[in-house]
C-alpha cells in the first residue's frame, strides 16, 4: 500500500477528528533516516493493522503549519491521533518503536474499556492485584464478544507486554522450573480463552520474571508448560528490590507472594529474528540483554543493506584502479571542498585538548593502565589491536561498562590494579571494527551482523547515558573508511541511535582515521557528512601505507622500499599530513598525529635511549607541523610525548594554525618517489613481523611486541602487502636476490623455527603467508581471511 500524503492543513484537521485512529509520518526529502524508515512504514500499512488505522505522511517543508501545530522538531517523527488528540509520538527511525506504536493504536481501537479508564486505575500501570481482578470483569465482556469474531485481544495485549520485556517466549529453564513447582503455585482465576497445549494440558503455571526496564518491576505471567503461550501479564505490588535476583533470573512465588525458588538461565530471552551463536559466560549475559539485542536488530535491519552496497562499491573502485585509473578528488563534491563557510560542531566535553592519546586493546589490565597513564584520552580498541574472538569482544564490552561505572579492577600475582580517582583518568573513546568485518556470532534474519554495528551498538546502548551523566559522552574512532558515503552511513547510525534512546543529536562524536588512500581525497566530504558529530581526523599512518600499496597493486610505479624507509617525511606521506591538518583546522576540528609504536627496551639501555629519541623527534615533527595531539601505544611513552607537546603547544590545541600555504594536488598524494632500497633485512623484517603477528592473532592476541615495536593488524598489513608487491613485480634485493615465492619460503622456514614456541598457529600462519605471496591478488584484509580460523566458541545460546 502506498501511504497517502496530506496535502493541506484543512485535510489534516478533518482526518485527525475522525473516530478511526490515524498515524502520520512527518518526513523531509533531505532526511537520511526518513529514507530508511519510510519503506518500513509502508510495509506496516499493508499488515492487518492497516485495516484498523489510517496511515498518512506529511512533508514538513511543504506543510509548515501542520508541523508547527504538532510541534515537530526532528525527523522522522510519527504521531498517532485519535478523536482529535495526539495519543503517542515516536521520534527517530526506530522500526520496533513504530511497530509497538501501531499495535498501541490497534488496542486503542479494540479495547475502549482499557483506553477510557484512567491510567491510575490500569492494573498494567499501577501494579495492584486487587484492581487487576476488578478489571478482569470489565474486559470479560469485550473478550467474549471478540472471541465470537475470532479476535485475540486479551492474548495480544498480554503478548505485547511480554515483548516489552524482551520475551517472545519463555526460555526452557522457565518451563522446567514451573513444572517442578506446579503443585504449590496458585492457579489464577483469569478470564482467558483456554487453548490446549500439545499434550492436552491446559493448566497455566504462574510466575514472576524480573523486568530489565528502568522501573525494574516484576511481571506476572502464565503459560502452558510444553507449548509456551502467554495469557495475561500484570505487575504485582512487590518491588523488584524485594528479591535478590540477578538479571535474567526467574522467580517462582507462593500464594502469599513469597519467593519459593530462583532459577538462573544463561539463555538470552527471545528477540525475534536474532540468534546468538557464541557461548555466554559470566557478566557477558548482562551485555547481551533482550533490549540490547533488539537495538542491534534495529541497526542491522536499518543499515546492513547500505553497508553491503558500500562494500560492493569498494570492489568496483578497485577494479577501476586495476584497469589503470588513479585516485583523484571527486568533481561532484567540489562545492563542499570549495565552500569555506561551513564548520563542524565545536569540541565536545573532554575533547578540546587531546595532546596525547594512548591506544590499546580492551583487556582489563590494559584498560586500567591506559586510563591511569596520564594521557588525555584513551582509545579502547575493538579493531586492529584486538583479535576478534567472541570472548575478547564480549569481555571487552564488560570491561568498558565496568570502567565507565568505575568498578573495574584486576588482580594478578598479588598485585591489584584499580582506577585513579575521578578527574585523574583519561577520557574514553572506543574504536569499533571497520565496515568490512562481520560478527558471525550474532545473526539477524539469517545474516551475520556487521562487526562495526555490534561493537558500536552494545557499547552505546549500555553506556551512553552514564557517559553523559559523568560529564562526557559516547565518543568513537571510526576506522578503515574509504569514502564520504561510508561516513554518511555512520552519521545515519548515530542519528538513529540517539533517537532510539532519546538522546539529543550531536551528543555522539566520531574521529575518523584517514588510513586509506581514497579517503585522503575526500577529507572535506567526510567531515561534512559527520559535521554535527565530528571531532576530527587522525593520521592512521600504517594502514595508510598499506592502502597506498593495495589500491595501486598492479601499478609498478607505486612499489615502495623497505618499510623502515617509508617515513612521515617522504613525499606522499608529507602531502597527506599537510592536507589533513589544513582540512581539519579549516573546519574547526582536531588533527591528530600518528602512532608511536615503540616500546621500552628493558635489557639494553643504549638501544632504549635511541628508540626513545626517535619518539621525541617524531612527536616534535608532529607538533611543529600543526597537529593537535598524537598517539602512543605504551604507557611509558606518554610522558615523553607530553613533554614535547607541553613545550611546543601552549594552548589546548592548534586550530589557529591554518596552513593556508599548503597546496596539495592529486599527484602529490600519489608521489611514490621514496628514497631507499629493498634489502634482505627488510624482507626478513616483514616476514618475521607478519608471521609472529598472524600466529598470535590466531591464538587470540591482537597486539604483539615484535623487535621492540608494538605490532597490530595495521603493521601486519604493511608487511603482507610489501611482500606481495615485491614478489608480484619481480623485484630484487639490494644484495641481488630475486624476491620469489621460494625465496620467501626459505625465510619463512628460518623465522618459524625461531618462534615455534607460539604453537600450532605458526604453521597456519606460514601457510597463509606462502599462499599470499603466490596469489594473483592479495586478500583485501588479513583479518577477514583468517577470521574463520580463530578459536570461535560455537556453543549457541538458546534464543
Amino acid at each position: 500500500m502506498v501511504v497517502k500524503a496530506i496535502e493541506s492543513y484543512e485535510q489534516f484537521k478533518s482526518l485527525i477528528e475522525g473516530d478511526k485512529p490515524i498515524i502520520i509520518d512527518f518526513w523531509a526529502t533531505w532526511c537520511g533516516p526518513c529514507r530508511v524508515i519510510g519503506p518500513i512504514f509502508e510495509k506496516i500499512s499493508d499488515t492487518p493493522a492497516g485495516d484498523k488505522i489510517d496511515f498518512y505522511k506529511v512533508d514538513v517543508d511543504a506543510q509548515e503549519k501542520i508541523s508547527a501545530e504538532v510541534g515537530i522538531q526532528a525527523m522522522p517523527t510519527f504521531v498517532i491521533f485519535h478523536k482529535g488528540q495526539p495519543v503517542k509520538k515516536i521520534v527517530g527511525a526506530n522500526p520496533n518503536a513504530l511497530q509497538d506504536a501501531t499495535r498501541t493504536a490497534v488496542l486503542v481501537a479494540e479495547l475502549p474499556e482499557l483506553a477510557s479508564r484512567p491510567a491510575k486505575g490500569d492494573p498494567h500501570l499501577d501494579g495492584h492485584l486487587t484492581s487487576a481482578s476488578t478489571s478482569v470483569a470489565q474486559v470479560r465482556r469485550g473478550s467474549q464478544k471478540r472471541h465470537a469474531t475470532g479476535s485475540n485481544g486479551l492474548d495480544g495485549l498480554a503478548l505485547e507486554r511480554l515483548r516489552r520485556l524482551g520475551l517472545h517466549k519463555p526460555p526452557p529453564a522457565l518451563a522446567s522450573a514451573a513444572t517442578a513447582h506446579r503443585k504449590v503455585l496458585p492457579r489464577p482465576r483469569l478470564p482467558m480463552t483456554q487453548r490446549a497445549c500439545s499434550s492436552g494440558q491446559v493448566e497455566p503455571r504462574p510466575m514472576l520474571i524480573e523486568s530489565k526496564a528502568p522501573s525494574r518491576r516484576l511481571e506476572y505471567i502464565d503459560f502452558c508448560v510444553d507449548r509456551p503461550r502467554v495469557r495475561l501479564i500484570f505487575p504485582p505490588t512487590i518491588p523488584a528490590s524485594s528479591f535478590p535476583a540477578p538479571p535474567l533470573s526467574i522467580l517462582l512465588i507462593s500464594k502469599d507472594l513469597h519467593p519459593i525458588a530462583t532459577t538462573k538461565t544463561s539463555s538470552i530471552m527471545s528477540v525475534e529474528g536474532v540468534r546468538v551463536l557464541g557461548k555466554i559466560e559470566g557478566d557477558q549475559a548482562s551485555i547481551l540483554t533482550p533490549e540490547a539485542l533488539r537495538f542491534l536488530a534495529v541497526l542491522h535491519r536499518s543499515f546492513d543493506s547500505t553497508r553491503q552496497s558500500l562494500l560492493k562499491a569498494r570492489q568496483l573502485r578497485q577494479a577501476r584502479f586495476d584497469g589503470g585509473a588513479l585516485p583523484d578528488f571527486l568533481p561532484e563534491t567540489a562545492h563542499i571542498r570549495n565552500n569555506p563557510t561551513w564548520q563542524c560542531a565545536p569540541p565536545a566535553p573532554g575533547l578540546r585538548d587531546r595532546r596525547v592519546e594512548i591506544t590499546g586493546p580492551v583487556d582489563r589490565k590494559m584498560v586500567i593502565n591506559a586510563l591511569n597513564s596520564g594521557a588525555y584520552t584513551y582509545m579502547a580498541d575493538f579493531e586492529d589491536s584486538t583479535s576478534p574472538t567472541w570472548a575478547n569482544l564480549m569481555d571487552g564490552q564488560v570491561n568498558m561498562r565496568a570502567a565507565i561505572n568505575r568498578s573495574i579492577d584486576f588482580k594478578v600475582n598479588n598485585k591489584e590494579y584499580k582506577l585513579k580517582p575521578q578527574g585523574q583518568t583519561a577520557v574514553l573513546l572506543v574504536r569499533p571494527r571497520g565496515w568490512h568485518l562481520n560478527e558471525e556470532h550474532i545473526v539477524v534474519d539469517g545474516k551475520p551482523m556487521s562487526g562495526s554495528l555490534v561493537d558500536f551498538g552494545l557499547y552505546f546502548f549500555h553506556n551512553a547515558h552514564e557517559l553523559v551523566r559523568s560529564g562526557y559522552g559516547p565518543y568513537f574512532y571510526l576506522p578503515k573508511m574509504e569514502s564520504h558515503l561510508e561516513a554518511r552511513l555512520w552519521n545515519d547510525v548515530f542519528n538513529l541511535s540517539q533517537d532510539y534512546i532519546k538522546m539529543p543529536r550531536g551528543t555522539i562524536r566520531g574521529t575518523v582515521l584517514i588510513e586509506t588512500i581514497t579517503a585522503a581525497f575526500e577529507m572535506d566530504e567526510i567531515l561534512y557528512e559527520l559535521r554535527q558529530h565530528s571531532s576530527g581526523l587522525n593520521c592512521g599512518r600504517w594502514d595508510y601505507i598499506f592502502s597506498f600499496i593495495k589500491r595501486q597493486r598492479y601499478n609498478a610505479g607505486s612499489i615502495l622500499p623497505d618499510r623502515a624507509a617509508v617515513t612521515m617525511t617522504v613525499p606522499f606521506m608529507q602531502a597527506y599530513v599537510n592536507l589533513l591538518i589544513q582540512t581539519c583546522h579549516k573546519r574547526g576540528v582536531a588533527a591528530i598525529g600518528g602512532m608511536a609504536a615503540q616500546i621500552p627496551i628493558k635489557d639494553n639501555p643504549q638501544a632504549n635511549d635511541a628508540a626513545m629519541e626517535k619518539v621525541r623527534a617524531d612527536k616534535l615533527r608532529e607538533v611543529q607541523a600543526g597537529h593537535d595531539g598524537t598517539w602512543v601505544a605504551h604507557p611509558a611513552l606518554v610522558k615523553i610525548a607530553l613533554e614535547i607537546f607541553d613545550k611546543n603547544m601552549l594552548g589546548p590545541n592548534q586550530y589557529h594554525v591554518r596552513r593556508e600555504e599548503v597546496k596539495v594536488s592529486a599527484l602529490d598524494l600519489l608521489n611514490s618517489n621514496v628514497p631507499g632500497q629493498i634489502t634482505e633485512a627488510g624482507v626478513r623484517a616483514n616476514v618475521a613481523a607478519l608471521l609472529v603477528y598472524c600466529a598470535n592473532w590466531l591464538n587470540g592476541l591482537g597486539c604483539v611486541p615484535v623487535a621492540n615495536m608494538m605490532e597490530d593488524a595495521a603493521t601486519g598489513e604493511i608487511s603482507r602487502l610489501g611482500l606481495w608487491s615485491w614478489v608480484y613485480h619481480k623485484q630484487k634485493t639490494a644484495e641481488g636476490n630475486a624476491i620469489t615465492p621460494a625465496y620467501i619460503d626459505r625465510i619463512l622456514d628460518e623465522e618459524a623455527a625461531k618462534v615455534s614456541k607460539i604453537g600450532a598457529s605458526v604453521e597456519k600462519a606460514k601457510r597463509y603467508i606462502a599462499d599470499q605471496v603466490r596469489a594473483p591478488a592479495p586478500d583485501e584484509f588479513l583479518t577477514t581471511a583468517l577470521y574463520s580460523h580463530l578459536p570461535h566458541q560455537h556453543a549457541p545460546a538458546r534464543i
